[in-house]
């Protein structure tokens, strides 16, 4: 072997290991755009873009997890998404009313259970005192999660801002999900979703 070919063939090695590690590492794909994370927030959602309004999309990493944070407003209530860069797959899901003290916006809540899984017509979900009981509260937060049953569930009544509300946790099928319902009429104020 000549000098040169010997002092060339440890260059050659080493940036024929090194093009190696950098495929191995990165990869062929950078994992999904933030219009593909829009896209899946969106038809989880039901919406279409046409549909929502302040729609925001960041690129934000946690615990070493790059994922888009995908914002946005319809029907009187706000929705975040985080959606995991590498595969696209939902990492959580909330969505909370824009004003809850506003009536429009409760009205509104596209969230809601509240009589519509009620056939008796003469039951309105409220007791004597105008508000409804924490059993009403556990069958609203329950209709959300199929399968679910109250051994999934806690849940408290607390007051936030001089309104009753209850509020509580759902562990199930490896999903947590936290919600505030308002104990007034039943609607749901707030709904996370985070899978574990």
């Amino acid at each position: 072997m000549t000098t040169k070919l010997k002092k060339i063939l440890p260059l050659l090695f080493i940036t024929i290991l090194s093009i190696g590690l950098m495929a191995a590492c990165g990869g062929t794909s950078d994992g999904i755009s933030s219009d593909e994370a829009k896209t899946i927030a969106l038809e989880d959602s039901g919406f279409s873009e046409s549909d929502v309004a302040g729609l925001r999309v960041s690129k934000d990493k946690d615990d070493n997890i790059e994922y888009y944070e995908v914002d946005f407003r319809a029907g009187g209530i706000e929705y975040s998404y985080e959606i995991g860069v590498e595969d696209g797959s939902i990492i959580s899901r909330d969505s909370e009313t824009e004003d809850f003290f506003g009536a429009d916006s409760v009205n509104n809540n596209n969230n809601t259970t509240g009589n519509d899984t009620n056939t008796d017509t003469t039951t309105n979900n409220t007791n004597s005192n105008g508000n409804i009981t924490q059993d009403e509260a556990v069958a609203i937060a329950l209709a959300k999660v199929p399968g679910a049953t109250e051994s999934n569930m806690v849940i408290n009544e607390d007051w936030d801002d001089g309104r009753k509300e209850y509020e509580g946790t759902i562990i199930y099928n490896g999903v947590e999900y936290e919600f505030e319902i308002d104990a007034t009429n039943g609607n749901i104020i707030s709904w996370e979703e985070t899978h574990k």
